[in-house]
């Protein structure tokens, strides 16, 4: 049902028209535009196939275009380490979709890059995403408490782990 693809130029005008919800961009960084349009998907979309925005797939629920889910690379000392990040269209919410792809990207990325630790940063108010990284067995690592200045007011941060099956010691 929920499948992971490399993203389309064709994704473009979906892609405007989710990332222009505001409901969607409160959850996510200041550096995603809002209001997003078409022109900031295809300069996205061919970051990603340039490979100069991280790794990106788009995210498929019954064969319909519904999000994004990629990884960040981390560089230095922390270079066995990506950071991942997702978003799913409204449309498209309590659907278990968020949860399916984290579970393909997770195996994607310790199937095929060389890291051992993939982690997240979520909003203490994102509750959804924290629930879905729980239930791909993700755990709370810390809160930086008010680390997040977010449409004018500090927020707590969350920061959340997993580590290669092999190398778990939790």
């Amino acid at each position: 049902m929920v499948k992971l693809r490399t993203l389309q130029h064709s994704d473009a005008s979906k892609m405007a028209l989710m990332l222009n919800q505001k409901s969607l961009w409160d959850n996510m960084r200041d550096n995603m535009p809002y209001p997003y349009t078409e022109t900031d998907a295809v300069y996205f979309i061919n970051l990603s196939i340039e490979s100069k925005a991280g790794i990106n797939f788009a995210i498929l629920y019954k064969n319909d275009f519904c999000g994004v889910i990629g990884v960040k690379p981390q560089t230095d000392v922390h270079r066995k380490s990506v950071e991942i990040g997702y978003w799913i269209g409204q449309a498209y919410w309590n659907k278990g979709i968020a949860t399916q792809a984290v579970k393909l990207m997770t195996q994607w990325v310790f199937e095929h890059l060389n890291v051992n630790r993939i982690f997240a940063r979520v909003f203490a108010f994102n509750v959804a995403s924290q629930k879905v990284l729980l239930k791909n067995l993700y755990r709370q690592e810390a809160t930086l408490k008010q680390a997040v200045y977010k449409n004018g007011i500090f927020v707590d941060e969350f920061i959340f782990a997993k580590l290669k099956p092999e190398n778990d010691i939790y």
